[in-house]
């Protein structure tokens, strides 16, 4: 009798082991820029949310500040409008930017006139003189980032028309062009 040959041979095996290598090396790179875009969008809805609101606190003739609501009760932030970006228990604004609410954000800075602090009126009333403010919402990308967008910026800038632009600077990042939402342009050396 002769019996029948049952399983795989060594070069059926090779064969599917090739094919998975194959697989595996396109879909990887493809899969880390998708993480990558990802965060980079997830960090630009936070920051546009935040103008959002400032625009809000400019039109109320409020200073501005990165804290989150409940951090409005400490009276190091008395006068100011919160944009929600810090974490929670922050005490002064050096704290908030060194420890952003974003996992993927190391820092955020407001800077600019519209960041002054607020001005006695009177009654005790506190506001910020100036309705046109100009000025920036500054993130920088780390902690738990993608280490092909670590220590790239995303700038949101407001001039005293009240017209917002969002500029991407690379720094010394591996962050490629693919990775900039629709609404922001790019600055850099390094162009893959």
């Amino acid at each position: 009798m002769k019996s029948l040959q049952k399983g795989f041979t060594l070069i059926e095996l090779m064969i599917v082991i090739v094919i998975i290598a194959i697989l595996a090396a396109t879909a990887l790179p493809l899969y880390q820029d998708y993480i990558c875009k990802s965060q980079v969008n997830r960090a630009n809805g936070e920051i546009s949310a935040a103008k959002d609101m400032a625009d809000v606190a400019l039109f109320e003739r409020k200073s501005i500040s990165p804290v989150s609501e409940a951090e409005g009760l400490n009276s190091a932030w008395d006068g100011y409008e919160s944009l929600g970006l810090g974490a929670e228990g922050q005490a002064a604004p050096s704290d908030v930017e060194n420890n952003p609410r974003s996992n993927v954000l190391q820092q955020v800075k407001v800077d600019g006139n519209f960041a002054q602090a607020p001005k006695d009126i009177g009654g005790g009333a506190k506001a910020n003189n100036e309705a046109e403010a100009s000025g920036n919402i500054i993130a920088t990308f780390g902690n738990k980032a993608h280490n092909n967008i670590h220590s790239a910026t995303l700038t949101y800038s407001r001039d005293a028309d009240g017209m917002w632009t969002c500029i991407i600077e690379k720094g010394n990042s591996k962050f490629k062009n693919k990775f900039v939402p629709a609404n922001c342009t790019i600055k850099g050396s390094n162009t893959p």
